[in-house]
C-alpha cells in the first residue's frame, strides 16, 4: 500500500482551493497582488499536504478485530480480454 500522499493529488489540490479561494477571488477583483495570491496558494497546498498526509499516516489499517482494511498482498484483478 503507497504511503504517501502526492501533493498534486486530486486531494491536495482541491482542499487548497477551497482554502484559498478568498484570496482567489480577491485577485480576480484587483484587490490582490499576483504575488500576494500566489504566495498564499503555495503556503495553503504545503499545509494541505502536510495535514492530509499526516492525517493519512494516523490512520488505522485495520479493523478492531484484526481484518485488514486493504491487503498488504492485495493487487488489482486482472482485466478481461475482449475478443475482436
Amino acid at each position: 500500500m503507497k504511503d504517501t500522499l502526492s501533493p498534486a493529488s486530486l486531494l491536495v489540490l482541491g482542499c487548497t482551493f477551497l482554502l484559498v479561494s478568498p484570496s482567489l477571488w480577491d485577485l480576480a477583483h484587483g484587490e490582490l497582488s499576483v504575488h500576494a495570491a500566489l504566495t498564499r496558494y503555495l503556503v495553503v497546498l504545503v499545509g494541505c499536504w502536510f495535514t492530509l498526509s499526516l492525517a493519512a499516516g494516523l490512520a488505522p489499517r485495520s479493523t478492531p478485530d484484526g481484518v485488514p482494511l486493504v491487503p498488504e498482498d492485495s493487487a488489482a484483478p486482472p482485466v478481461p480480454q475482449l475478443p475482436l
